[in-house]
């Protein structure tokens, strides 16, 4: 969350920073007054770092690689910050350290509500785990898709399905040429599918934006590879401020994760005008139920349907309007704001 509020090129931006980062500019613009838990990515002393958005609390230092001691310390470095922070309200997007953090609310009777970032956050969860625990002490929980919500009330919790928020930016009235790939470089995305598509469609250009996660030996595969295909440009990282400009020049988006939770790249492609072309995931069925893209049950398929797309620009342009109009229309952040606003409002008065 740093690097966002900060403005700064650091190598680090998750879907879900980006979409409490979104949510953050838009309620400081209603008045609402916030204040950031986060980690650092140096070891810069200032423990407090003013921002645009209101002052970043640094709790430690970001690590890959953590001995059990860390683990154990960063643990409670945010519950003694939990416990003593001054605030209504805690909201905490994705699992790390949720129910560490719901325990320290609950300690102090602070509502915490809790947004699920991903399906492994909610999808059969074993019952003594820590996900299932971060949901039964969270005073609320903000669900990404109905079928997040079904799982969570399995688990005897009920939930408010809330989508992601991003501003809405002017049609684009540039030239649109690239197959787009970006996210995280990790196993669970599976980049190499990317790759491949790109050695098979030599006659067509190819872009794949994307830092190093948890493991450098994947981005420096992918690199070396990318090094050998002429019709594919490999960016590497790119920091959120400039990846509009890739989606605004994309005709198309590929997705090959194995799982997600509902993709910020998905509704950044729909506002850009770029087409959703997605190896299984397909959250609530909205891309083949409201026509908002393509989902394929394997590698052939997906290779067909990208053909089939990039030869038929008149399909890919009725997609493509319907798409921008659905996103206008649920991922506004003015709109979303409002839905988290009532949520909050109530959590709030229900403490009292």
């Amino acid at each position: 969350m740093l690097p966002l509020l900060e403005r700064t090129d650091d190598p680090v931006v998750g879907g879900a920073e980006v979409q409490s980062f979104h949510l953050a500019e838009e309620l400081v613009r209603r008045g609402w007054r916030l204040e950031f838990l986060v980690c650092a990515l140096d070891d810069a002393p200032a423990r407090v770092r003013q921002t645009p958005l209101g002052p970043a609390r640094v709790l430690y230092r970001r690590r890959t690689s953590k001995s059990l001691g860390d683990k154990v310390r960063e643990k409670l470095a945010l519950y003694e910050a939990l416990r003593h922070v001054d605030t209504d309200l805690v909201f905490e997007r994705a699992v790390w350290d949720a129910d560490v953090a719901a325990l320290a609310c609950r300690s102090r009777r602070r509502p915490f509500v809790y947004g699920l970032a991903s399906d492994r956050d909610a999808v059969a969860l074993p019952r003594w785990s820590r996900r299932r625990s971060a949901l039964r002490l969270a005073s609320a929980i903000v669900a990404q898709t109905e079928s997040q919500r079904d799982w969570a009330r399995r688990y005897g919790c009920e939930s408010t399905c809330i989508g992601s928020g991003f501003p809405v930016p002017e049609p684009g009235a540039g030239p649109k040429r690239d197959v787009l790939w970006v996210g995280t470089l990790r196993r669970l995305k599976r980049p190499e599918i990317f790759l491949d598509l790109a050695a098979a469609m030599p006659e067509h250009s190819f872009v794949l934006c994307g830092g190093p996660g948890e493991e450098p030996s994947l981005a420096a595969q992918v690199a070396a590879r990318a090094a050998t295909l002429p019709n594919l440009r490999y960016e590497g990282f790119v920091p959120y401020r400039d990846i509009q400009a890739r989606f605004a020049s994309a005709r198309v988006l590929v997705n090959t994760s194995t799982y997600e939770g509902f993709p910020n790249t998905f509704v950044l492609a729909w506002l850009h005008g770029a087409v959703v072309v997605s190896l299984g995931v397909d959250p609530d069925g909205l891309l083949m139920r409201q026509g908002l893209g393509i989902a394929t049950p394997d590698v052939g398929a997906l290779q067909a349907a990208l053909r089939r797309l990039l030869a038929d620009d008149a399909t890919r342009d009725t997609i493509a309007i319907r798409s921008r109009a659905w996103a206008e229309r649920q991922h506004d952040i003015r709109r979303i704001a409002d839905q988290y606003e009532a949520l909050f409002e109530a959590v709030l008065r229900r403490r009292h």
